[in-house]
């Protein structure tokens, strides 16, 4: 990888159908979880950030400040023009300035990322894009998370034979220096069609990883161990849903103001749905029932 940081080829695949796991034990702690890196407005809570798919323009709905069915976030502020380009975005703090950013992935394989102002203020809301990598095109799936436990958001990316790898954050936002090269965290994970990964068993701080199978729809927690230790970092896996091959994008933010990060869809109608953390994992009762929380999402595309 290098200081370029330019995506290397993919090694040998594994074979398909290997479900992925890893070993070891955890403990669940106590914490305070802050939802600063989804905060646009600077009032605490955390926002949503959606790509018109018609236009490229990226829009921030800010949080209402209550966990309410369709009015829990306001009106859209657009934020960003003609990003036509991007095919995936994620809301993190990855400058090391606590606003949080916006990082994208162009088609041509370029990684970027646009830093955040700290204010919801329409084109000023974040900076012009950074490059920090080139050649991700070839990554079948992506997630900006703190797997290391350092306290510096990491880069998740999934190779299309199924390795999945962790870019530790160097701890300084320096163009294409900002991610050390790939360390190798799990194999066989080409079983599933979408990997997020947040704080999603208890309080404790540490990344946890949620994904779907893409046989079946069926959704898997994967709770982060005590430590951060190659293809021991990640435990189970556990399941925590049925049937979530209908939803068609989705995202992990947190909604309902509780701490506890929640799994929002958009479905093929143009719902946007909550599906509410209980506050800790257990088996398929760790979400709530779906809470419709806003209609006519089938413009956006990518949502963050």
């Amino acid at each position: 990888m290098g200081a370029t940081f330019t995506a290397p080829a993919s090694g040998a695949p594994w074979p398909d159908g290997r479900d992925p796991r890893a070993t070891g034990s955890y403990v669940l702690a106590a914490a305070t979880i802050p939802s600063q890196w989804h905060d646009l407005t600077g009032d605490g809570r955390s926002d949503l950030v959606a790509r018109e798919a018609s236009s490229g323009t990226i829009y921030v709905y800010p949080h209402s400040g209550s966990y309410n069915g369709t009015s829990t976030f306001g009106g859209r502020h657009a934020v960003l023009f003609g990003t036509e380009a991007l095919n995936w975005i994620a809301v993190n703090e990855v400058t090391g300035d606590f606003a949080a950013d916006l990082v994208g992935r162009r088609a041509d394989g370029t990684l970027v990322v646009y830093p955040g102002s700290g204010r919801l203020q329409g084109g000023l809301t974040f900076g012009e894009a950074v490059e920090v990598g080139t050649g991700w095109n070839v990554i079948t799936a992506l997630a900006v998370a703190d797997v290391t436990d350092d306290g510096e958001q990491d880069l998740v990316a999934r190779w299309p034979d199924g390795t999945l790898s962790v870019y530790p954050h160097t701890g300084i936002f320096d163009g294409t220096n900002t991610w050390s090269p790939p360390e190798t965290i799990g194999t066989g994970w080409n079983i599933m069609d979408w990997i997020g990964i947040a704080e999603l068993t208890s309080d404790d701080s540490r990344a946890d990883i949620v994904a779907r199978r893409h046989d079946d729809g069926t959704l898997q927690l994967y709770p982060h161990n005590l430590w951060y230790d190659g293809t021991s970092t990640f435990v189970g896996p556990v399941r925590v849903g049925l049937g979530w091959h209908s939803v068609q994008i989705m995202t992990l933010v947190t909604v309902t103001i509780d701490d506890f990060t929640d799994v929002v869809t958009r479905n093929g109608n143009g719902e946007l749905v909550v599906y509410r953390n209980a506050g800790g994992y257990n088996g398929d009762s760790t979400f709530h029932s779906p809470t419709v929380v806003g209609y006519g999402w089938n413009a956006m595309d990518l949502i963050a």
